[in-house]
């Protein structure tokens, strides 16, 4: 996330600590209701697609409008179209609108007819689904290992306040990734509502230690503030 320019390194004293830079801030607003809602939203079956035309000599303007609509969830069909199966969200067409590239696309809501089955057409659109699926798991059994280790009270205030921005940042830097379908169009036990209850369990069990350490780092910016 720090390579994104979603987080950035600061400093209190002698502890670093990381932070979330305006376009990280806008980003985790933007996936936050998606991201801690407990299930997917329902599909009526039918596909968004979105077809552009952007002249070469405006290619900049082009990578910005596949930038977004990457990051808004939807996926390329063929060099040109894009394709999702929601409605464009307000927030995308306007951020759209403003890049200048919104006189350059036509979009269409259509149900898909073709020969393919439905899984292996998302697979075709969405091919880094396996990875999410992967990356998930591996944030489950991280955070898992680490409640049972804090469960033996090896744990210092410091470390359950690391561990709690910690397992927020690696959640979120999964859910960026993920195009967010419908559960229609998911593999089977799709791990994204395990490691959102796994979150809310760590996040709620680090936080009274957490909430201590920051307090009294809080009251020694203060000391030496005042004695300045």
């Amino acid at each position: 996330m720090k390579q994104a320019g979603y987080l950035e390194s600061c400093r209190t004293g002698h502890h670093s600590f990381y932070r979330l830079t305006k376009p990280g801030l806008e980003e985790v607003q933007r996936t936050g209701s998606r991201a801690f809602e407990t299930s997917s939203p329902e599909w009526d079956g039918k596909w968004t697609i979105l077809v552009y035309s952007i002249p070469e000599e405006q290619r900049e303007l082009r990578d910005i409008l596949r930038t977004t609509l990457k990051l808004h969830g939807f996926g390329l069909l063929v060099p040109g179209v894009w394709i999702s199966p929601y409605s464009m969200p307000v927030d995308t067409e306007k951020k759209i609108q403003k890049s200048g590239a919104w006189h350059y696309l036509e979009m269409f809501r259509s149900e898909h007819i073709g020969s393919r089955h439905t899984s292996d057409f998302v697979t075709s659109i969405w091919p880094q689904l396996p990875t999410l699926a992967s990356r998930y798991q591996a944030y489950i059994k991280k955070y898992k290992r680490m409640l049972e280790q804090f469960g033996k009270k090896t744990f210092s205030d410091e470390k359950c306040f690391a561990l709690r921005l910690q397992c927020l940042f690696d959640f979120i830097s999964v859910i960026l990734e993920d195009p967010g379908l419908p559960s229609a169009l998911l593999p089977a036990e799709w791990p994204r509502s395990a490691a959102l209850s796994l979150y809310v369990e760590s996040r709620n069990t680090w936080a009274e230690p957490a909430e201590r350490f920051f307090n009294e780092i809080y009251k020694q910016g203060e000391v030496v503030g005042g004695e300045r």
